[in-house]
């Protein structure tokens, strides 16, 4: 996002399938966390995200800078859902109603209640359980291109809900393109994808803020021809 001219801060829903957190061992919530800091920084943001119990109970001292902060738990074993139906019961006056229903309810009231300049959505998974938001400017960052990873096949790249196969997939991305005002990717590759989809000037590459410097090992000794492979492998 560019920065807010003058002293007017553009407010911001922030929009995560999880709580961003800077030491997340996986790369999508290292990066959503980099990215919520940024817009800290030079935005008024509120955070709406999915989580567990324990997340939820410790949000606000992660995020001490973020307004509006609501972090919907997933309900897992028994007694968590337990205490789960009696708080929907008690509070909602509904009961049994599962966190993705809860987190598309908790979005949209609060794009009713607050006067929002951005949406900014995580992942591409997420806009599933979302209802479209009458915000000025809408932005989704894909982090991976679900049409790209079923192209390779379903057994290592399990398809989210909805997306069951890569044209109900491609079909999606197409609407994400007619629903938002910025797509961003990650590479080249993944952008070409899009831009045969839809609007190519919708599209925008953003690149992944891991600092692998920082992870440099200084005590490692060089062993020639050998490749030292990093990543995660639950995606082909």
């Amino acid at each position: 996002h560019e920065r807010s001219t003058g002293s007017v801060r553009q407010r911001v829903l922030f929009v995560a399938p999880y709580l961003p957190r800077p030491a997340a061992l996986h790369a999508g919530g290292a990066a959503s966390a980099f990215y919520l800091q940024s817009l800290l920084d030079r935005c008024d943001v509120d955070l709406i995200c999915l989580g567990t119990v324990r997340d939820r109970r410790g949000a606000r001292d992660l995020w001490p800078g973020v307004g509006y902060l609501e972090c919907i738990p997933y309900r897992q074993g028994f007694r968590e859902k337990l205490e789960g139906v009696l708080e929907d019961v008690l509070r909602h006056s509904h009961c049994g109603r599962g966190a993705r229903f809860r987190f598309r309810e908790a979005v949209s009231n609060r794009v009713a209640a607050g006067r929002y300049d951005i949406l900014h959505v995580e992942h591409q998974e997420t806009d599933l359980w979302l209802d479209e938001q009458p915000v000025p400017v809408r932005l989704i960052d894909l982090h991976d291109v679900i049409s790209g990873l079923l192209e390779k096949g379903t057994s290592a790249n399990p398809a989210p809900l909805n997306l069951v196969d890569l044209q109900a997939a491609r079909r999606h991305e197409a609407g994400l393109l007619s629903r938002y005002h910025s797509v961003t990717v990650r590479s080249v590759a993944e952008r070409n994808r899009l831009a045969a989809l839809g609007d190519p000037g919708r599209i925008a590459i953003l690149r992944h803020p891991v600092d692998i410097t920082s992870r440099r090992n200084p005590r490692a000794g060089r062993i020639p021809g050998r490749i030292l492979l990093t990543g995660s492998f639950f995606r082909a």
